[in-house]
């Protein structure tokens, strides 16, 4: 006997539950409950990280030091050299003559080209005037033994200054001994020429150095200078001393006070001996027979 339920709401909600599972076919899956995607809720905000590489610590390393470019080496360049003006061979003719010895004595110790800076050729004389005119020419240096002589010249070597000579003004006078260093001389030769034969003999030789002070002592003093003449000297004179012989012309036929030498310091002038140093000559030549004046 079938028990019928007294709820009436349920029994139909069964009876249709029932029917539904009967009305399948049997190979019919059973419905997948799809899930219901959760509702939208905010992520906490993770933290940025940083994709830059970390900087490396900068750290102060000494180089070695760069070699220096290298420079282009110089090429010298040649300059042509100048040949000796004409005027050289004359300056040491003039020299020879006015001195009365042999040309092959001189030599020529330099040259050089140069523009003078007016007509006096670098050797201007006080009291002269000269146009004032670019000159050039030539710078000429000779030199015998230990004397060294400056000339000036033109282009054309046809005009020529002694400018050593001008150094010596007219009214100067000389000390030779200090000039040529007597003070420590050792020796004095006194030579007279003969007249007709025209060379120096040696008349007298003096070592002793008392002899040897006097004719010194006769040389320190001033020495008054005087315009050079060409005449022919009757004595010579040699001192031997440390710096080597120094010789001097004493007496002429024209001057009997002349004295003169060849090294610079006389600048192309003369002497006038002092009396003591012709006492001393006289002294010394009148224990030889005197073989007369030269020719002239």
């Amino acid at each position: 006997m079938i028990r019928l339920f007294r709820r009436p709401l349920f029994a139909a909600a069964v009876l249709g539950a029932v029917l539904t599972l009967a009305c399948r076919g049997p190979n019919e899956a059973a419905a997948t409950p799809v899930a219901t995607p959760p509702s939208a809720t905010a992520a906490p905000a993770s933290p940025a990280v940083s994709t830059a590489s970390p900087t490396p610590e900068v750290t102060a390393t000494r180089l070695p030091a760069s070699p220096a470019p290298a420079t282009a080496t110089p090429v010298p360049v040649t300059m042509p050299i100048p040949v000796p003006p004409d005027a050289a061979a004359m300056v040491m003719a003039i020299l020879a003559s006015e001195m009365g010895v042999p040309v092959a004595e001189f030599k020529l110790l330099s040259y050089a080209l140069v523009d003078w800076p007016d007509a006096s050729l670098g050797c201007p004389v006080p009291g002269t005037s000269y146009a004032q005119v670019i000159t050039p020419g030539w710078k000429i240096l000779v030199g015998r033994r230990a004397e060294v002589y400056e000339f000036h010249t033109d282009w054309h070597g046809r005009l020529f200054i002694n400018c050593t000579a001008l150094k010596v003004k007219a009214g100067d006078t000389v000390n030779v001994a200090e000039k040529a260093g007597l003070k420590g001389a050792t020796e004095v030769a006194l030579l007279r020429r003969d007249a007709t034969t025209g060379l120096f003999n040696e008349i007298e030789q003096l070592s002793a150095a008392a002899e040897v002070a006097l004719f010194t002592r006769a040389l320190d003093q001033p020495v008054p200078l005087v315009p050079r003449k060409d005449c022919q000297a009757i004595f010579k004179v040699l001192f031997k001393t440390p710096g080597g012989a120094q010789e001097f012309e004493f007496i002429c036929a024209e001057d009997f006070q002349m004295l003169r030498g060849v090294q610079n310091y006389w600048g192309g002038k003369q002497g006038r001996a002092p009396a003591e140093f012709g006492d001393l000559i006289g002294k010394y030549a009148g224990r030889v027979p005197f073989p007369g004046l030269p020719g002239q």
